[in-house]
């Protein structure tokens, strides 16, 4: 498949190819431990989630390209009721302690 795109970085021309693994999955569940999910380039991380939140969150998303550098975002929840939290995003990372510290970064 051939994509031809013009956005805020300039033009961009690529082929994709197309493959029956792109939607490979796979699973782990220990009930109320571990819940673990990755479908292509997403995962997402579950430890002792249930109610409310005792252990942490994570999710991840990656979209890699030849002629660019990936693009890759994620968010990271940990302690009780997510009292810490990691946003990761393409320009911009911020973090929050016990809901009202937050402080971010520019990449």
């Amino acid at each position: 498949m051939q994509i031809e795109v013009d956005g805020p970085l300039g033009p961009h021309q690529t082929t994709l190819a197309i493959s029956d693994s792109i939607t490979e999955r796979s699973r782990f569940y220990v009930p109320i431990l571990v819940d673990y999910e990755s479908v292509c380039s997403e995962s997402e991380l579950g430890f002792l989630n249930f109610i409310f939140q005792f252990g942490c969150n994570y999710r991840s998303r990656v979209r890699p390209s030849d002629t660019r550098a990936p693009v890759e975002t994620s968010r990271l929840s940990i302690l009780p009721l997510g009292m810490f939290e990691v946003n990761h995003g393409v320009r911009r990372s911020d973090y929050t302690l016990f809901w009202l510290i937050r402080f971010g970064s520019d990449h």
